[in-house]
């Protein structure tokens, strides 16, 4: 990635980091938080390495900018929470944060849940009484410099209903993959993240920071986010490959190519196609652009493909500070049916780009059921903006 956009991006991560986090209205979770547990076909799960690093509390927020690694936060001290043998998930915490628990739902005894703040606040429910299974919140008297995460339980859904499937969840979690929501005016600025297992949705992880939070406070808060680990969760992992000079992170139960999925192309020539499912080779889609008919054609329900093609870097512009629809050169709603094709009812995104004095055209397609900013676009986009290239 060129210099100019790393100290950008840099920049813009310093200023977030230290500004102070704006009111905005809390109220109960969308309708997500409702949804129980959902069942893939074929399964997201293992493990691997993390998207993003935890950095110095004094100055610097959660980063991992343009392959740079920072100095993560000492959390030696740090107090741990759960059990991956009892409870099913651990993290760590700051010693001097105070925890309460949250009791597991009735359907799913196992399912206990915690919270932890830099307050001595107590939550509670609606009646005022301590939190029940899946109870909601009442924010009102949350200090406004303070800082809480929520481990929450979910119960396991009874009765027959059809869902979409949902991918699991990889872990460490990075900071923005919790989905931002709704808060009481003036109060906390609000986040939260369902957390998938084995295809079963498990717990709710709830965040909060409060308007007048310090910058060390909420850099402890991302750091202990990161540290959460559920028993039996995806994981990262990398692929570095020495003929094309690149490596990727992504979540290890994805299918990395091993062969081209498109080998009568040569100019440009793929380096890297990854997917959610099986990926067969051959094939060419319907459209200008040399894509992979085959596997676009399987490309089912909550799936994604990614496929790289190297060219020269004339004309190409810049790589984005971050991958995503905006820096896409054409987008797709569906591709029709042709060729022996039957029509694919997909989102894409074409993006060409320079880095490192090389030039690339990527393809992104996310299957039906795989809705704008869920929690399976933004681990797309992960995957997208670990890309790292040798130079030309």
């Amino acid at each position: 990635m060129k210099e100019d956009v790393r100290d950008e991006r840099l920049g813009e991560l310093l200023d977030a980091s230290v500004r102070r986090m704006q009111p905005v209205v809390e109220e109960r979770l969308p309708h997500v938080l409702r949804r129980g547990g959902r069942r893939r076909a074929a399964r997201w799960s293992a493990i691997g390495v993390a998207l993003a690093v935890f950095v110095a509390a004094v100055v610097w927020t959660t980063a991992n900018v343009g392959g740079r690694r920072i100095q993560p936060m000492d959390t030696s001290n740090w107090a741990p929470a759960g059990s991956l043998d009892s409870t099913g998930w651990t993290f760590t915490y700051p010693p001097d944060w105070g925890i309460q628990d949250l009791p597991a739902c009735p359907n799913a005894p196992a399912r206990t849940g915690a919270i932890v703040t830099n307050t001595d606040f107590e939550f509670r429910n609606p009646q005022a009484e301590p939190p029940g299974c899946q109870n909601r919140f009442v924010l009102e008297g949350f200090p406004s410099d303070g800082v809480a995460l929520a481990v929450m339980p979910v119960g396991i859904p009874e009765g027959i209903g059809i869902f979409i499937p949902t991918p699991d969840t990889p872990f460490p979690i990075s900071w923005d993959q919790l989905q931002p929501t709704g808060g009481i005016e003036g109060g906390p600025d609000a986040s939260y993240l369902g957390v998938t297992v084995g295809g079963d949705q498990v717990m709710f992880v709830r965040t909060w920071i409060g308007p007048e939070a310090s910058a060390v406070a909420a850099d402890q808060l991302k750091a202990v986010v990161g540290s959460l680990e559920v028993a039996g969760a995806a994981h990262w992992a990398t692929y570095s490959d020495p003929v094309n000079r690149f490596s990727v992170t992504y979540p290890n139960d994805w299918v990395r190519a091993s062969q081209s999925l498109t080998p009568e192309l040569s100019d440009p020539h793929e380096i890297l196609s990854l997917g959610t499912y099986p990926l067969q080779p051959g094939g060419k889609a319907c459209i200008d652009a040399y894509l992979p008919g085959n596997a676009l054609a399987d490309l089912g329900t909550g799936d994604v493909l990614i496929t790289l093609q190297e060219a020269s870097a004339q004309g190409m512009p810049a790589r984005p500070a971050a991958f995503g629809p905006d820096a896409a050169r054409i987008a797709f709603d569906g591709f029709p049916a042709c060729d022996g094709y039957g029509a694919v009812p997909l989102r894409g995104w074409w993006i060409a780009f320079a880095d490192e004095g090389r030039g690339f055209y990527a393809f992104v397609a996310l299957g039906p059921g795989v809705a704008h900013d869920d929690q399976v676009e933004r681990i797309v986009w992960h995957v997208m903006d670990s890309l790292r290239f040798d130079q030309a």
